[in-house]
């Protein structure tokens, strides 16, 4: 696969295809108080990193969410979406421009985080358990 979601800096990529052995980890502090109503978790920075071809309609999705715990996204580690869609709108509008890799690698920035309820509705000692670990769906169109 010449498109891939991969930890900041590398080629090392995440797990994909649903078999989460390398999923992207985020913890939580929780103190189940509900105040805050949410906690954010850590913010985990990785990329996209195009190596050969041309890639059209890039979407990421969270794959596995829990009750009370909403993965997010953002292009700018200021606009938080619950995906990430193809289009030309920039990080503003939670849209990833086509890449072209072409003429050499190409990487795109992704932050992933947690909101997590803080009301006692999640356990708060399976957060840095089962509940961290978060697979996404990577969708494109590989144009050669």
């Amino acid at each position: 696969m010449a498109l891939e979601l991969v930890k900041n800096g590398t080629s090392d990529e995440y797990s994909y295809g649903g078999a989460g052995t390398d999923p992207v980890t985020n913890s939580t502090t929780l103190d189940d108080t509900g105040s805050p109503a949410t906690e954010d978790s850590n913010t985990v920075t990785a990329q996209l990193r195009a190596t050969t071809y041309e890639y059209t309609g890039i979407s990421i999705t969270p794959a596995d969410e829990y009750t009370g715990i909403v993965k997010k996204l953002s292009l700018d580690n200021s606009n938080w979406f619950d995906a990430l869609t193809s289009g030309t709108g920039g990080a503003a509008a939670g849209e990833i421009a086509d890449m072209d890799a072409t003429g050499g690698t190409q990487t795109t920035t992704v932050y992933i985080k947690d909101v997590v309820d803080n009301d006692g509705s999640v356990d708060s000692t399976a957060v840095h358990g089962a509940y961290d670990a978060a697979t996404f769906d990577l969708e494109f169109t590989e144009n050669q």
